[in-house]
């Protein structure tokens, strides 16, 4: 039985008060606002999905049979109507969470298939980690201009990617400087959001995100001295497990937690690893001098953490 039809007939059996009758109604009137907003703006982003990767497949499937400049012409087209539908959100539609998710997403991947196809088209050469960088780069004002949250946890993704790629997956790999530089860009919306908003869905994707990007990403930074990324790592969980526990984050339960649960799990899998001999005998044949180590980049890293680790505590 629902209580908002039961709410008149307490009123007149003076019950409760219209004022409070009032009250009750509004705030089911707000969670069933609520509901309806949160199944809107999931079909909204498989809607900016489905949609995108349909148009990639179209001209995919009929790409070799266009000219140099309907094949230019075509690959404009999702970006100038990404772009188009972003102006109008931002103009007509700011409030609407469901619209400015899915119409950033919507010109996020456009401006990805516009990169690609335009390279494509006029043969420019290069290889899938500048691409990823351009790609990031050009869709950072995106998250701010259109308060997009769906776009910063691909954005985030992205450039975990580009990481990975450059300093993991290439030869010779390369320590990924610009990756810090593009997730500095986005800490300021990721601060405004778990401001504004700490029970948000969105709020608690992030704090999943970032640290487990951090920790995917820390690795590239490994050079000559690499025992020292031990050092760092520990620094690092024991900054995500300090930071799990602070005021920020009081009340939060653990899938919301990403900082704590990345921590702890982080810090049991390195003393589990540190319990094999392995390590230690490799550490001892490890021809460490003074002058490599303090030049070395793992050192710099392991000292920023635990600089970082020192001030939490």
């Amino acid at each position: 039985m629902s209580i908002r039809k039961e709410l008149p007939e307490l009123v007149k059996a003076d019950v409760i008060s219209q004022e409070t009758a009032d009250r009750i109604s509004s705030y089911y009137n707000m969670k069933s606002e609520q509901g309806s907003n949160r199944l809107y703006l999931v079909f909204g982003v498989l809607g900016a999905l489905l949609v995108g990767l349909g148009i990639i497949l179209i001209m995919a499937h009929n790409w070799d049979e266009l000219s140099r400049p309907v094949k230019t012409g075509f690959a404009f087209l999702p970006l100038v109507t990404g772009q188009l539908l972003c102006g109008y959100v931002f103009f007509k539609k700011p409030v609407s969470i469901a619209w400015r998710e899915s119409s950033a997403l919507f010109l996020f991947f456009s401006v990805g298939a516009t990169l690609a196809l335009v390279s494509q088209t006029y043969n420019i050469p290069g290889s899938l980690g500048p691409f990823l960088l351009t790609w990031m780069a050009l869709c950072l004002p995106i998250i701010y201009v259109i308060r997009s949250s769906i776009v910063s946890l691909f954005y985030i993704t992205g450039i975990t990617w580009y990481a990975s790629e450059t300093g993991y997956w290439s030869y010779p790999p390369e320590h990924s400087t610009y990756y810090w530089i593009l997730l500095a860009g986005v800490l300021p919306y990721y601060y405004t959001l778990a401001k504004n908003h700490p029970q948000s869905n969105f709020t608690g994707f992030h704090h999943w995100f970032i640290p487990l990007s951090v920790t995917i990403t820390l690795g590239t930074a490994a050079g000559p001295a690499t025992e020292l990324m031990l050092i760092a790592y520990i620094s690092l969980f024991g900054f995500f497990y300090l930071t799990g526990n602070s005021s920020n984050f009081e009340g939060q339960n653990l899938k919301r937690n990403g900082y704590k649960a990345v921590g702890t799990l982080g810090t049991v899998a390195l003393l589990l690893a540190l319990s094999f001999s392995g390590f230690w005998d490799q550490l001892s044949r490890a021809n460490l001098l003074f002058s490599e180590v303090i030049t070395a980049p793992e050192f710099y890293t392991a000292l920023i953490i635990t600089t970082l680790v020192s001030c939490q505590v």
